[in-house]
């Protein structure tokens, strides 16, 4: 393939890392030519200070006795004088007292999470909460560790992010596992590059991070997925082996989500190593699901690498599918001044608007129904009447296209059903006059979008109401998740039977949108983007399309323009028209009416007593 041909001169001119393209970042410094070789030498030894904390040297090779651990102080703690008191809530606490409060709560939950996983699942990927112990299910390289370790430098915790980012100094990539290429990417490339970038600008840098070992072993990791991409049409299989590379008994088939959530992460390991070649590969495979698409502008779930047929003909915002519609509006707000991702958008927005939003008015509210369900690909006709807890995320993309009437819409219905479950569970079936739960889909997994969606519409909408939500959410997980040593999935909303599985999104995204809606004026929610695993990036201040050759006649102008004036902001709306939450201002969509329509509305409706919540 050329593509590869490419990719291997390329290689080869970038066998160190390289200087960085002449971009203007929102980061206070880049990489320099030769501090991030491919092969790093042996790392120097922790410092006396990390072995004292941790108990170990780091190494994964020589994990200590878990009853080593036994008798310790947490690893990670919340020091005393910032524990949270536990105390009663009444109305004579300040609003801003209970923000400060139940900050720290999180704060404390995440320290929980993550040292129960430390002390008895590390340097496995994830913890077993109930039975205290761990297990691997993605490729045994300390799943949680790199997933979770950009939350402590987004929590500000700069001295515990450096102790994480040097265990993962140990991990390797070098090994005889089949691994998700999507999984991998989103979890640990992500997880790598945004916590390479907070280092950069640590306070701790200058003595912590004199070398970017973490950008290092990003591209030997993205080196061994590439080859998942070697097919007909530029869409990657599903798996591949870090060594072997892909089986000869793959599946050809992949689902729409698992082939479409590369650009945030290639583009920023392009930007960061000067070398193209990654952007590109994530661009071919979101230019082959875009030229599948169907007459109606819809996408299936699943699609063949080499035919590019659609396999399964269900078009959904849920599971298989969800993540490719985040990108293409994020890989936009990435980067303002990109225009193809905004091209391929704005069809695909407009038709989930009208072939996937139910129509009529809602059973329980009366107002217009807010639930999305899937549609056959071809014919638009819905097939599948069940609303996801998975598809909760899509009120934080209307929140970025402007629509922010409908986001607020969108997040009432799933905060309504707090009424009558403790969490939103997988499914509903909302074909009838009244909800109901799918069978086989009542369980809650530690889930992120529900809350991510709150911080975004708390973003537009600055309706104390969500952040009273994401209270009740801290309480209901403190109750009926936590356990001894961290928090369990929920089997069944109706029974409350606990699984024993924490994900490790729990501590990379749910706790840290929770985080960041108790604390509204945190600079990264001006300054960054969030991957689907809830990985900050910087918004580039200029990135032209430089990497792609120029397809439409908008792309090639922008080749030539000046970087566009965004327009004013609606009457009555403050702040940054040109910040992540308010993308829709850059094209006109962000219309006043909706910004005020929104303003109009609470979100309330959790407050009714629920089952088992006594």
């Amino acid at each position: 393939m050329r593509w590869l041909l490419l990719f291997a001169l390329t290689s080869a001119t970038f066998a160190a890392v390289a200087q960085p393209l002449d971009v203007a970042l929102d980061v206070e410094q880049t990489c320099t030519a030769g501090t991030a070789p491919l092969n790093p030498s042996d790392p120097v030894p922790p410092s006396a200070a990390f072995v004292r904390r941790f108990g170990h040297d780091g190494s994964l090779l020589a994990r200590p006795p878990r009853a080593h651990f036994s008798k310790r102080k947490p690893i990670f703690a919340v020091p005393d004088s910032k524990k949270p008191r536990y105390i009663s809530l009444g109305p004579e606490k300040s609003f801003i007292a209970k923000l400060a409060e139940y900050r720290e709560k999180t704060k404390e939950m995440f320290y929980h999470a993550f040292t129960g996983y430390m002390r008895h699942a590390f340097p496995k990927d994830e913890l077993k909460p109930i039975s205290c112990s761990g297990e691997d299910n993605l490729g045994n390289f300390s799943l949680t560790l790199i997933d979770a370790m950009d939350t402590f430098a987004v929590m500000q915790d700069y001295p515990s992010f450096h102790d994480a980012i040097d265990l993962a100094r140990y991990v390797t990539f070098s090994k005889d596992v089949n691994v998700s290429v999507f999984e991998t990417n989103i979890r640990i490339v992500g997880g790598l590059l945004s916590s390479h970038l907070f280092a950069m600008n640590s306070p701790l840098a200058p003595v912590r991070y004199t070398e970017p070992f973490l950008l290092a072993k990003a591209v030997d990791l993205v080196g061994r997925l590439l080859p998942a991409f070697d097919t007909h049409t530029g869409l990657p299989y599903g798996s591949i082996n870090l060594i072997k590379g892909v089986a000869k008994d793959e599946s050809p088939v992949v689902c729409t989500a698992c082939a479409g959530t590369f650009s945030i992460e290639f583009t920023w390991l392009s930007l960061l190593t000067g070398n193209p070649v990654y952007e590109q590969i994530a661009r071919r495979a979101m230019r082959a699901l875009w030229s599948n698409r169907s007459k109606h502008d819809l996408y299936g779930s699943h699609i063949h690498v080499d035919s590019g047929n659609w396999v399964y003909y269900d078009a959904t915002i849920g599971g298989g599918s969800d993540s490719f519609y985040e990108y293409l509006i994020k890989s936009y707000v990435l980067a303002p001044t990109e225009h193809e991702y905004h091209e391929m958008f704005v069809p695909t927005y407009a038709a989930i608007r009208t072939h996937l939003r139910l129509r009529g008015m809602h059973p329980l509210t009366a107002s217009p129904n807010p639930w999305h369900v899937d549609a056959h690909v071809q014919t638009a006709v819905p097939v599948r009447l069940e609303a996801s807890h998975l598809g909760a995320f899509f009120a934080s993309v209307k929140v970025l296209a402007g629509d922010v009437d409908e986001a607020v819409d969108d997040i009432n219905a799933y905060v309504g059903l707090m009424k009558h479950a403790i969490f939103v569970p997988e499914a509903v079936d909302v074909g009838g006059g009244s909800l109901r739960w799918v069978k086989g889909k009542q369980g809650y997994f530690l889930r992120p979008e529900f809350v991510e969606s709150l911080m975004y519409v708390y973003e537009a909408t600055k309706d104390p109401g969500a952040i009273e939500v994401g209270f009740e959410m801290i309480e209901r997980l403190q109750k009926w998740t936590r356990t001894e040593c961290g928090f369990a999935n929920v089997e069944d909303v109706s029974s409350m039977k606990l699984q024993d599985k924490m994900e490790s999104f729990y501590l990379s995204e749910t706790l840290k949108y929770l985080y960041l809606l108790f604390t509204p004026d945190h600079p990264i929610l001006r300054t960054h983007i969030f991957s689907t695993e809830a990985h900050p990036f910087p918004i580039t201040a200029t990135h032209r399309t430089r990497f792609h050759l120029p397809e439409t006649e908008a792309v090639m102008m922008d080749l030539f323009a000046d970087q566009r004036t965004p327009p004013a902001p609606p009457n009555g709306e403050d702040g940054d028209p040109t910040g992540p939450v308010r993308s829709g201002f850059r094209e006109g969509v962000c219309w006043a009416r909706s910004w005020e329509a929104a303003r109009q509305k609470k979100i309330e409706g959790w407050r009714l007593s629920v089952p088992h919540a006594a």
